[in-house]
């Protein structure tokens, strides 16, 4: 488990089923808001700032209470105090229809946000178990995938821990399939070799259980392994949408009602994405940034985010957001003037 407090900061959990323990009484609907303001009129006291300028805005239910943090993009200085404000409802909670300015980006976090993540992962790692079952690996748990995980990222931490630092989820979970693959294979070939000499494993030499360790790895296909995976990874995104928050839709559709022209965003840092779940976030999301995607900077985002102290160093993500937003603004604004007829 990695008990990192920065990494668990940013954005309120681990990915892992283990480390999303929040009972039912704790489950809010945290939306996190990054909205770049497009316009220069003056917005009201529960966004703060009077100038355009890039606001992060949270809602939860534990706390029924709005808070709004601005970025110094505006050339103002940035005050880090809480400015709290009433909370609606989830059924009413987007009534920035009052308000007239025009919303451009808002990001929104998806475990334990859009849905608890508990069931979810729950889900997806039965399916791993499932999947390992249907290639021929028995005894298989659903949730050795997690455990196994967590034992390979530890391992590597004690040689190398910078290597364990930039080690995604996803490559943690290949290389904990992998594991249990060989593992399995390795017993059936110490039982064959055992049983042929007539004598106990315990009895064989380490000559030929390392052998026999060699011939397990052999046996493992990467194709099996991304297979296993891959039912895990669909799964996760099912999972999702069945345990959906009943107020996401609702709040979703009346923000593109209110803004049909903003642009909505997941940020994350594991492999959950919207647009993955088309029979429910897809039609609302346009794009979903994760440090996993991002492969040529990956591994120093991971090497900063185990060393980061405070959110501040953690805005890269957000920035990384607000880079899709202006390419898709960019594109609407070239598919708009082709659409436009000539003069």
């Amino acid at each position: 488990m990695n008990n990192n407090p920065a990494m668990a900061g940013w954005d309120g959990k681990m990915e892992s089923a283990t480390d999303a323990t929040a009972t039912a009484t704790m489950m809010y609907l945290s939306v996190l808001l990054l909205i770049v303001v497009v316009s220069n009129a003056n917005l009201s006291s529960a966004f703060a700032p009077s100038a355009p300028a890039i606001v992060r805005q949270t809602s939860r239910r534990d706390t029924s209470r709005i808070f709004a943090e601005t970025d110094a993009t505006s050339g103002s200085s940035t005050d880090d105090a809480d400015v709290p404000v009433a909370a609606p409802t989830p059924a009413t909670a987007p009534t920035l229809k009052k308000n007239k300015t025009s919303l451009g980006l808002i990001t929104f976090d998806l475990d334990d946000t859009l849905y608890p993540v508990s069931p979810v992962f729950m889900d997806a790692n039965q399916a791993f178990a499932n999947a390992m079952h249907s290639y021929g690996f028995q005894g298989i748990q659903p949730n050795d995938i997690a455990e196994t995980g967590r034992a390979v990222r530890e391992e590597m931490a004690a040689k190398n821990p910078d290597q364990a630092a930039a080690l995604s989820f996803t490559e943690t979970r290949m290389k904990a399939i992998r594991r249990q693959m060989e593992g399995v294979r390795l017993l059936r070939s110490l039982e064959d070799v055992a049983k042929e000499w007539a004598t106990p494993i315990s009895g064989l030499s380490p000559v030929v259980v390392e052998n026999c360790k060699k011939f397990a790895s052999k046996e493992v296909s990467e194709s099996q392994v991304q297979a296993v995976y891959n039912s895990w990874e669909m799964e996760r995104h099912h999972s999702a949408e069945r345990n959906l928050y009943p107020e996401v839709i609702d709040v979703l559709t009346q923000i593109k009602e209110d803004h049909p022209d903003v642009i909505i965003g997941a940020v994350t840092d594991g492999r959950a994405n919207p647009l993955l779940m088309p029979f429910t976030l897809a039609p609302f999301f346009d794009f979903c940034v994760s440090w996993e995607d991002d492969q040529g900077g990956r591994s120093n985002y991971f090497k900063e985010l185990s060393e980061a102290t405070d959110e501040a160093q953690l805005m890269w993500i957000y920035e990384a957001a607000l880079e899709k937003y202006r390419d898709i603004l960019s594109m609407r604004a070239g598919l708009k003037k082709k659409d436009e007829p000539c003069g």
